[in-house]
């Protein structure tokens, strides 16, 4: 969660929002299976285990952080009427 963050933040200041979960869930992946290789671990439990971290971040950062940091988060307009 905070790596995304900071890449968001220093690096890559261009990712639209709708974009962010899957920038998470890639790191999420990358990361553990980066992990698997060193460590001899299967590679399909390390993409499952990325996909899991991946999504907790994003679960934390819309249940918790979001509303304790104050962030003014806009609706994504998907066209079609409430």
């Amino acid at each position: 969660m905070f790596l995304v963050w900071a890449i968001r933040k220093y690096l890559w200041k261009e990712i639209p929002s709708k974009y962010v979960p899957w920038v998470a869930v890639g790191l999420g992946v990358i990361t553990d299976v980066s992990l698997s290789l060193a460590t001899d671990v299967v590679w399909w439990k390390a993409i499952l285990s990325g996909f899991t971290s991946g999504a907790a971040a994003i679960a934390l950062w819309e249940l918790g952080f979001k509303h304790l940091l104050g962030t003014n988060a806009t609706p994504v307009d998907t066209g079609k009427p409430a």
